[in-house]
């Protein structure tokens, strides 16, 4: 018969880890242990508490009071219980313990094993030289002592006897504020883990969460790890989640959100010759729904430094019924060239069925520019009023300059008003020769009020929603993060704003606004509050309520239409011009603030009552800022929820399950008959839990996009790292390549895994130096027109 026999000798580098660790609070009557490769022992919880065990034993005295005459010869009928035992003696006396030896055969399993304390033995003599060691040595944990707990299983195997107990220290005990800090005190339980990961969905950062879980158990001595032990099992926990590469974990999330919930979501990548990602875009059911009923209005920009591969996010943002930023879809970018532009608007189309927006608002960038004119032909390029006048000032330099071209780019002049107004703006300035004013003025169709103000932008005369939802996003993104949290996070933020966007359908359905008693244009304010959103009724509300400053001052007919001369009081040079239609009573104003952003002016309104017309005319009332604007569109299946992925479901059900204990274990502390049913079924569901787990299998695939296809797929490496306008100067080196941080793999040459986690054919191993320098070094990568581009399985 072979025996095994697994030990620790009296000289080594660092403790031995400990394959079973129990936590006790005497105080609370708590037990909670954890197991590792033992199939005597439960794999999570205990069963065992100290007073059962001493009742068993018929000990009377404290912990700190045994003597070796007090233990020697005691039987117990489990291992376990000597395991609690051992673990509460050593906190109240204030040393830590470790398993030394663990002796066990085929027939009677393991049946012989042996705890120290954690100072047991001494470091060996090599690792006291640091001579050749670049690292710092670690302090000495061990000092020579003796104390130890030895067990013996019985020939029946009904029982374990000890053999020793040794009490005899040569060292400082802990105190008990030091406890927490000794290693076998130390253990992060599956409850916590599964609290941790739920925070870390929730995108907090670990030291928040480990804040928020001292606050909630009272302390750092009652939490039972330290910070170091969190961010170990959030960074544990991050590894578990096993894939090829970083763009497999992207692409592998959204695959299941495919499967899952959202089979409509439409998503799209592009890789190079080397099967490197480059360009990918994904747009969700609901992102898609939004464009067809808010599609008059589309603006983009890129944002920087979200994520550890520094590709440029593009976000695709519109306006919505109540005034308010939605998003049309995501895509991330290898570079920002007319290419890398050109791919995203192309697949842009594709995904929204081939339907071009009205308008198109974006900065400057010539790529955008270039790139808009092949695939939107037919839409309306506005370029953004703020990043021009921040060029105003950065080129010409003179504050006055800038207030005068501010007024060309936004008032609603005339044609001819406006040309004469620019030629005296150059005449006072001297800038008939300046580069930047002549390129300015070749572009002034796609920047001037003046020659816009017959298109819809719904108030977008800049790229401020695109910064805003930059902004909100990138609270949750860093440039640190990796792709595969990077798809989270930003759902996490989508699913915010969507909330947002449903509370305020709530107000707008099931409330009504306030309507001013004493307002004479009240029959206006209730028809708008009963067709349009809140929002918007308040933007109106807002004009109507100044109608009355402004002064008709003449009247005169041409054909069917009446055409009114307005002023504001004591403004003799503000004069506005509004065309009534007598056909269908439709209003135009000079100011051209309906055809611009869909809200009537206070002329308008002023008009209508001077014609006493009773009800607003149909064709003043935008059905993009109605309540149902979004009735009739029907092809799109939105998630109920934000159950995508398994992980989530699982976290969710964590969610609702610690919500009813704390509720039950609330009311079952008040009393001890209470105390004790609820600890006798808490211990009999967990091991009833337990016992399903193990008899279940894992049916989970390593590789979600292969199992949805017969067809096996190449596995898509992650992209390179390229330098782009949101990049710092000191992230790079004097050759443009960005400074590869982090550890690379041995065998393939790929950052992001380790050797032990590598996928890769062993027969890479000869190329796996070379291979990981071509892939850092390569900073111009475009994508391959060879068959590369990926249309994502189960895209529409």
């Amino acid at each position: 018969m072979e025996e095994t026999t697994e030990s620790t000798s009296g000289y080594s580098h660092e403790p031995v880890e400990n394959t079973w660790t129990c936590t006790i609070n005497i105080e609370s009557d708590q037990c909670t242990a954890n197991a590792k490769e033992d199939k005597t022992a439960p794999t999570d919880v205990s069963s065992y508490d100290w007073l059962s065990i001493v009742d068993m034993l018929g000990l009377q005295k404290h912990p700190a009071e045994l003597v070796p005459g007090d233990v020697v010869g005691k039987e117990l009928p489990l291992l376990e219980m000597w395991e609690c035992f051992y673990t509460t003696y050593s906190r109240s006396v204030g040393f830590g313990i470790r398993i030394h030896t663990t002796s066990s055969n085929e027939s009677r399993g393991v049946w012989r094993r042996e705890w120290v304390c954690a100072r047991q033995g001494f470091r060996r003599e090599k690792f006291l030289s640091p001579a050749d060691h670049k690292r710092r040595p670690r302090d000495c944990t061990r000092c020579g002592c003796t104390a130890c707990l030895h067990v013996l299983k019985s020939m029946s195997g009904t029982s374990w006897k000890v053999q020793r107990f040794d009490t005899n220290h040569n060292h400082v005990l802990a105190a008990q504020e030091h406890l927490q800090f000794l290693r076998s005190n130390r253990k992060v339980t599956s409850s916590q883990a599964s609290q941790i990961r739920t925070y870390k969905y929730a995108s907090l950062r670990t030291c928040d969460i480990v804040n928020l879980m001292v606050q909630q158990a009272g302390g750092f001595e009652r939490l039972g790890f330290t910070r170091k032990d969190a961010y170990n099992k959030a960074a544990d926990m991050h590894r578990a989640e096993t894939v090829e590469t970083d763009s497999e974990g992207l692409l592998g999330y959204l695959a299941s959100k495919i499967d899952s919930t959202d089979p409509t979501l439409y998503a799209k990548y592009a890789i190079d010759e080397e099967d490197q990602l480059c360009h990918i875009f994904w747009s969700d059911s609901g992102c898609q729904r939004d464009y067809m009923c808010f599609s008059d209005v589309l603006a983009f920009d890129t944002t920087y430094r979200s994520n550890a591969f520094n590709k440029p996010l593009v976000m695709f943002v519109g306006v919505n019924n109540h005034f308010r930023t939605c998003v049309f879809g995501f895509a991330l970018l290898l570079n920002e060239k007319i290419e890398s532009y050109k791919w995203v608007l192309e697949t842009f189309l594709d995904c929204m069925h081939r339907r071009q927006p009205a308008v198109v608002v974006t900065d400057r960038d010539a790529a955008m520019k270039a790139a808009i004119i092949l695939c939107f032909p037919d839409s309306t390029h506005r370029l953004c009023g703020w990043h021009l006048s921040t060029n105003a000032t950065s080129n010409i330099k003179s504050p006055d300059f800038t207030k005068a071209f501010r007024k060309l780019l936004y008032s609603h002049y005339n044609v001819p008003q406006w040309y004469e107004r620019w030629d005296a703006l150059l005449d006072k300035f001297e800038l008939h020769d300046n580069v930047w004013a002549a390129t300015t003025y070749e572009q002034r169709l796609h920047w001037a009020e003046t020659f816009l103000n017959t298109h819809f932008f719904g108030g977008m005369s800049t790229t401020q929603r695109c910064e805003s939802i930059n902004s909100y996003i990138k609270r949750f993104l860093n440039c640190k993060i990796p792709l595969r949290d990077f798809i989270r996070h930003v759902d996490i933020a989508q699913r915010n704003i969507r909330e947002s966007e449903r509370h305020d359908d709530f107000i707008s359905y099931y409330t009504e606004p306030v309507y001013p008693t004493d307002a004479t244009l009240i029959g206006y304010l209730r028809q708008y509050g009963a067709a349009c959103t809140r929002q918007v009724f308040h933007m109106v509300k807002l004009e109507v309520d100044l109608e009355s400053r402004y002064n008709i001052v003449g009247r005169e007919a041409e054909g069917t239409s009446n055409i009114f001369k307005l002023r504001k009081f004591n403004h003799q040079a503000s004069e506005y011009t509004v065309t009534h239609s007598m056909v269908d009573n439709h209003l135009e104003c000079s100011c051209r603030q309906f055809e611009s952003d869909g809200i009537p002016c206070r002329q308008i309104f002023a008009v209508m009552k001077n014609l006493d017309l009773q009800y607003i005319p149909p064709t003043l009332i935008k059905r993009i800022f109605t309540v149902r604007a979004k009735e009739g569109v029907t092809d799109f299946v939105v998630p109920p929820s934000y159950q995508d992925v398994p992980q989530v479901v699982e976290i969710s059900r964590f969610g609702t399950l610690n919500s009813l204990a704390t509720h039950m274990n609330s009311l079952a502390a008040k009393l001890d008959s209470s105390y004790n049913i609820a600890k006798d079924k808490m211990r009999e569901l967990i091991l009833q839990f337990q016992l399903a787990l193990e008899e279940q299998q894992d049916p989970a695939s390593s590789d979600i996009l292969n199992k949805r296809s017969s067809t096996p797929r190449r596995l898509v490496r992650d992209p390179v790292i390229v330098r782009t306008k949101g990049c710092r100067d000191s992230d790079f080196s004097e050759l443009g390549v960005q400074r590869q941080v982090g550890n690379k793999c041995g065998k393939c040459g790929v950052r992001g895994h380790y050797r032990t986690t590598c996928r890769a054919p062993m027969e890479q191993n000869s190329q796996a130096t070379t291979q990981g320098y071509e892939t850092a070094s390569h900073t111009d990568a475009t994508p391959s027109t060879s068959g590369n581009n990926q249309p994502f399985p189960g895209s529409i």
